[in-house]
């Protein structure tokens, strides 16, 4: 029997085509949805990661799906918000730390007022404060008389409790836009604003007689007098430090060659440090 007789083949050609395309119809749709379901859904978990990765714990998009990518999504979202949180804490304790730091660096532990980093820091930001606009100032150095008599005879803890005491009757005197720091050893430094030379000689007058007003008692019983010698100068903003504690420094030495417990003013006019006070001791 002939079949090519009997049928014609030229009729499968059209079934043949429809199946074809049929078929591909089905690939395309098979992929277009295995896609939609799980290749974009990876790549939206893909990315969340990455944005982890970089830092953003906030800009995570969920997949609310019920399967597998869905709850994988979700946990790679709680384990952000909580590297997240857990950083903020991090970050919250590194900032307190640096604070603390800065403070133990610029801070003087026994009297709690600026060390001479801190106090120069202080002293410089002002100096550079408004050039275009100078102002004044009154520079002090304080160096507290017989220091180290009172270390040897009652000991250092004595002398740490002069320290102490110096720091503590200094405070009331000033206002809050001076600025006082233990510059070192027995000495003390204060930055006070807007005072006139009549004014300084005032407030210098004032500490020389806070320190005179009570004796400190040592643990055995006995009284240590408390006097300080104090060098002052008038600074302007924009200028030098050093040129500064210079003056400062010439009129403290004045003021102990005169016999301390006293004030000398430093004179930039005729760049001698004169007026040195002296104040009876109580």
């Amino acid at each position: 029997m002939d079949i090519d007789a009997i049928i014609d083949r030229h009729l499968f050609t059209p079934i043949a085509l429809l199946l074809i395309v049929m078929m591909t119809a089905a690939v395309v749709l098979v992929t277009i949805l295995f896609r939609r379901v799980v290749l974009d859904r990876l790549a939206t978990v893909e990315a969340g990661a990455r944005r982890v990765e970089d830092g953003d714990f906030d800009n995570i998009v969920v997949d609310q799906g019920s399967d597998e990518i869905g709850r994988l999504s979700r946990t790679l979202s709680g384990m952000a918000h909580a590297v997240r949180d857990h950083t903020r804490v991090l970050e919250d304790l590194v900032d307190e730390r640096t604070e603390k730091l800065r403070r133990l660096a610029n801070i003087d532990l026994l009297t709690e007022i600026p060390n001479r980093r801190g106090f120069t820091q202080v002293f410089e930001q002002w100096l550079a404060a408004s050039p275009l606009a100078p102002r004044s100032a009154g520079l002090l150095l304080i160096d507290l008389d017989g220091f180290k008599d009172v270390n040897d005879v009652f000991g250092h803890l004595a002398g740490d409790r002069l320290l102490c005491e110096t720091a503590r009757r200094l405070a009331p005197l000033l206002t809050e836009r001076d600025s006082c720091g233990r510059w070192g050893g027995d000495e003390f430094v204060v930055l006070v604003e807007d005072r006139d030379a009549d004014a300084l000689r005032e407030l210098c007058a004032r500490m020389v007689a806070a320190m005179n007003a009570a004796p400190i008692r040592s643990d055995d019983g006995q009284d240590i007098a408390l006097t300080v010698s104090i060098g002052a100068c008038r600074v302007v903003s924009g200028g030098s430090i050093d040129a500064a504690f210079a003056e400062a420094d010439a009129a403290l030495y004045a003021a102990k060659r005169a016999g301390r417990n006293r004030f000398v003013l430093f004179d930039s006019g005729t760049g001698e440090a004169v007026g040195a006070v002296a104040t009876a001791q109580a």
